[in-house]
């Protein structure tokens, strides 16, 4: 019914809201100091602006922390609170407890995290076949 509808809805948005936050997390771009995105090859930083244009903007990393603002729907404008008409700013801050990166033979890079939440999570980005075989489902 319709509860079960608004349950998997639920759980497609949270989902999808997971993959952005790995896509602007997971990842070795740093900003320079004139704002410009520095990233290791022009895939990772194709991943990182595909984040930002769904709302999720990688301001920077310092040190260990990695700072992602989320944006609202419309032009950039920044996501609002319980009180949509008084939007506020809204960043995470995640601290990067560990890097595996990205290799040619591994086809994948892997971060861990400390969420803002105090969750520690792995985030994994890379080559269907290398992160579904990590699965054990097989791949698909």
């Amino acid at each position: 019914g319709v509860e079960a509808a608004e349950a998997e809805a639920e759980a497609g948005l949270a989902a999808a809201h997971d993959f952005l936050l790995a896509l602007a997390v997971c990842h070795t771009v740093v900003v320079d100091e004139k704002g410009a995105m520095q990233a290791e090859s022009p895939d990772e930083a194709a991943l990182v602006r595909g984040a930002r244009e769904a709302g999720y903007a990688f301001e920077g990393r310092k040190g260990n922390v990695v700072t992602v603002r989320l944006l609202g729907g419309a032009e950039g404008e920044e996501a609002g609170g319980a009180d949509e008409a008084a939007p506020r700013r809204r960043r995470l801050q995640f601290k990067v407890l560990g890097v595996n990166t990205f290799s040619s033979r591994r086809k994948r890079m892997s971060v861990v995290v400390e969420c803002p939440s105090g969750e520690v999570r792995v985030m994994v980005k890379g080559a269907d076949s290398a992160v579904y075989g990590g699965c054990g489902g097989g791949g698909g």
